[in-house]
C-alpha cells in the first residue's frame, strides 16, 4: 500500500491510495472462503466445494470484485493508521481505477475527520462568585417540608385561599345539560390543584362559609379529561366550609418524638444548615464552572462534520433508551407513542449533540497544548470509586471487554482540563 495523495481541506481529507498487486492472490483466497460457505455443487457438501471445481462452474471472475473490495478495504485501513487520521464517518466519493490482473490498483476517496481546533482564551476567564451558603428561607422551607408530614387540616372561619381544602355543594352545566360527575353535594377540592381547571380555583378563592356564586370557566385544550377539553362550564357553588393546613409547632419535644436521630430543634437546624450549605456550595461550583467553560468554548469557531454530529446524536439516543428501559419501554415504542421518526428524534438532540462535541474538541485541544494526561494512578483512583465487585485496578479493566480504558482516560483528561481552567479563572 502506498498513499499517493493526502490533501486536507477543512475537515475533509482527499486520499489517493495504490494497493499492492502482489496481495491480490491472498484477497482472492479470502473472497473464495467467503463465497464458498453458501455454495453447493452436486457431489460436494455445502461449503466444501474445492476452489478449482468452483471456478470451473462459476468462473474466476465472480471472485474478482469481492477480492478488489477486500484489497481496497485493507489498503484504506492501513492508510488511515499510517496517517493517524481520526475518522468520523464512512469514506465517500470513492473512485476505483479499472483492475488489470497482476498490476497494482489505485483508488481515490474522501473521508471526514475530526476538525482541527485551536484554543482561544482559556486562562484568566472572569466569572462572578455564586452564593455558597443556604439562605434562612431555604432552611425554613426544609423545616416546613418535614413538618408537612404531620400537618392537619382544620376548619377555619376565613376566606378560602391557596392550598385550602373547601367543601361545597356544586352544580356544573355543559352544553345546556348538567354534568353529573361534577354535580353533587359535599364535593371537596383543594385550591391550587386545578381539579376543575385553574379558572375555577380563581373564582372560589376569597369565598367564605355560606357564600354562593355562579360563574363560567373555559377548560384548557390540554385539560386532563379529554372529552372536556376546550369546553365552557357553568358552575353554581355554595361553600360549606374552609379547612386550612396547620403545621405542628417545632419544639424539642416534637423533634425528639417525630424526627429520627435528633433530640433538639437546634441540632436539627444545624444539620439542615450543614446539608444545605454543602448543596449550595456544589451548586455554586457547578454554576461557576458552567459559565467559565461556556466562555472558553464560545471563543472557538469550529465547523462539525455531519457524520460526527449524527454519531453523537445516536450516542445520546442510546443513552436515552437506557433511561427508557428502566420504565420498561424501548426507543421504538417511545417513538410510536410520541409519533416521531428516528430523524425527528435526532433533530431533537442535535443542538445538544453539537454543543457536547464542540466542548469535547476544545477541551482536547487545551489538554494537548497543556500536556494534561491521565496517569495509571489517576485511572486506578477512578476505578476504586466505581466499587465494582471484580474491577479493582487498571489491569482488571484491560481484561474486561465491557470496559474501555481509552474512554476512561479521555474522561479523566477532560475533568483535569476543566479543573486546570478553573484554577486559572478569576472568580470575583
Amino acid at each position: 500500500m502506498k498513499v499517493l495523495k493526502n490533501k486536507r481541506k477543512d475537515y475533509t481529507v482527499s486520499l489517493e491510495i495504490r494497493t499492492d498487486g502482489e496481495q491480490m492472490p491472498g484477497a482472492m483466497d479470502k473472497a473464495f472462503k467467503n463465497v464458498v460457505k453458501n455454495v453447493k455443487i452436486q457431489g460436494f457438501r455445502k461449503g466444501k466445494v474445492p476452489r478449482g471445481v468452483f471456478e470451473k462452474h462459476y468462473g474466476k471472475e465472480v471472485l474478482v470484485q469481492d477480492a478488489i473490495n477486500f484489497l481496497i478495504d485493507d489498503a484504506y485501513r492501513a492508510a488511515i493508521e499510517e496517517l493517524d487520521l481520526k475518522i468520523v464517518d464512512y469514506p465517500k466519493n470513492i473512485d476505483i481505477d479499472t483492475y488489470e490482473e497482476g498490476k497494482d490498483l489505485t483508488f481515490r476517496c474522501e473521508v471526514d475527520v475530526e476538525p482541527e481546533v485551536k484554543p482561544g482564551k482559556y486562562k484568566g476567564i472572569k466569572t462572578a462568585k455564586q452564593p455558597s451558603e443556604a439562605t434562612d428561607e431555604q432552611i425554613q422551607n426544609d423545616i416546613n417540608r418535614q413538618l408537612e408530614q404531620y400537618a392537619v387540616f382544620e376548619e377555619a372561619d376565613k376566606e378560602a385561599a391557596d392550598a385550602d381544602i373547601i367543601q361545597m355543594n356544586m352544580k356544573a352545566v355543559i352544553d345546556g345539560e348538567e354534568y353529573a360527575p361534577w354535580t353533587r353535594q359535599n364535593a371537596g377540592s383543594r385550591i391550587g390543584m386545578a381539579n376543575y381547571g385553574p379558572e375555577f380555583d380563581t373564582e372560589v378563592t376569597g369565598l367564605k362559609k355560606g357564600d354562593k356564586k355562579e360563574f363560567k370557566v373555559t377548560l384548557a385544550d390540554d385539560f386532563a379529561i379529554e372529552d372536556l377539553q376546550g369546553k365552557e362550564v357553568a358552575f353554581e357553588v355554595e361553600l360549606l366550609n374552609v379547612r386550612s393546613k396547620t403545621l405542628p409547632e417545632l419544639t424539642d419535644e416534637f423533634v425528639k418524638d417525630k424526627i429520627e436521630n435528633f433530640e433538639t430543634v437546634d441540632a436539627l437546624k444545624t444539620d439542615i444548615k450543614t446539608r444545605l450549605d454543602e448543596q449550595a456550595k456544589q451548586a455554586a461550583d457547578q454554576e461557576e464552572r458552567a459559565d467559565v467553560l461556556k466562555q472558553v468554548v464560545d471563543d472557538v469557531k469550529v465547523e462539525l462534520p455531519e457524520g460526527m454530529i449524527r454519531s453523537e446524536c445516536d450516542r445520546q439516543l442510546r443513552y436515552f433508551e437506557q433511561t427508557l428501559m428502566q420504565s420498561g419501554i424501548n426507543l421504538k415504542q417511545y417513538m410510536e407513542m410520541a409519533n416521531k421518526t428516528l430523524d425527528q428524534m435526532r433533530e431533537d438532540v442535535k443542538e445538544q449533540a453539537e454543543s457536547s462535541l464542540k466542548t469535547q474538541l476544545v477541551l482536547q485541544a487545551i489538554s494537548k497544548k497543556e500536556k494534561i494526561e491521565a496517569t495509571d494512578d489517576d485511572c486506578n483512583e477512578e476505578i476504586v470509586k466505581w466499587n465494582h465487585e471484580s474491577i479493582k485496578t487498571i489491569e482488571d479493566l484491560a481484561t474486561n471487554p465491557q470496559f474501555d480504558l481509552e474512554s476512561l482516560k479521555l474522561t479523566i483528561i477532560e475533568r483535569k482540563t476543566v479543573d486546570f481552567i478553573m484554577e486559572n479563572a478569576k472568580i470575583k
